[in-house]
């Protein structure tokens, strides 16, 4: 009878172990996801926004779509909106204003003038961190191995997502309705989907929860996304022409 070596037990004990480990894998978690969303410098984006709005038995669409360039200092805003037959097409350069707090200096494209005008108003630029840090109820959707993408589900305020997309800045038919939520709670869905290899955001969409009561209309649809084209925007720059030439 052959007896078992006594040194080959732990030995295949560790192989054992390591082979487990291996097939389960070190589990990211949403949290470790968003922190290092958070940390990058800046980004650029292509923004969709689709609102429709209800009164007296009928409804209007508002559509925006346009760019966003964005930094902890510096926003840049250009795009395409249309409310019913109407559509203009507003560009903004937006930065905190030098040497004061709570304070931004606006500068917006005046198409038919062809000129640029400058507006002091008092805001200040919320941060990737700060934004992703306002998330509610976050959970990460279960995903196979070796996905090639993540999704981040999660709540918010529509508050927080004004702030982040700029939203204000992208149509009048919006920044009316949305500047007249500003005070009361507005639920949102978030859905963050973030690129497995580089950990870093791919797009993000907010959808509105519940129907909406606003100026004597009803927001029953609002959807909000973000897709994200450049994760590593580092510096902006107003150009110097426009913060010399805006009266």
């Amino acid at each position: 009878m052959k007896h078992r070596k006594p040194w080959l037990f732990p030995i295949l004990l560790t192989l054992l172990t390591v082979l487990l480990a291996g097939c389960g894998g070190n589990k990211v978690t949403a949290g470790e996801l968003l922190e290092k969303c958070g940390q990058v410098s800046g980004f650029r984006a292509t923004v969709t926004e689709e609102m429709t709005l209800e009164s007296g038995g009928s409804s209007t669409n508002a559509v925006y779509e346009g760019n966003l360039e964005f930094t902890e200092e510096i926003r840049h805003i250009k795009g395409s909106f249309k409310l019913g037959k109407r559509e203009h097409m507003p560009e903004y350069y937006i930065r905190k204003t030098p040497g004061e707090e709570d304070s931004l200096d606006i500068y917006y494209y005046k198409k038919d003038d062809d000129i640029w005008k400058i507006e002091q108003d008092w805001g200040e630029l919320q941060g990737i961190s700060t934004f992703l840090g306002n998330l509610q109820s976050v959970e990460l959707r279960p995903y196979e191995k070796d996905a090639s993408e993540y999704v981040i589900l999660a709540e918010t305020d529509l508050v927080n997502v004004i702030d982040f997309g700029m939203t204000v800045y992208t149509g009048s038919g919006f920044s009316s309705v949305l500047e007249a939520l500003a005070g009361t709670t507005c639920a949102m869905h978030a859905e963050l989907t973030v690129n497995a290899r580089t950990g870093l955001l791919k797009a993000a969409d907010f959808v509105l929860i519940r129907k909406q009561e606003v100026q004597g209309k009803t927001i029953s649809e609002l959807h909000i996304r973000l897709d994200f084209t450049d994760m590593t925007l580092k510096d902006l720059q107003i150009p110097e022409e426009i913060i010399g030439g805006a009266f």
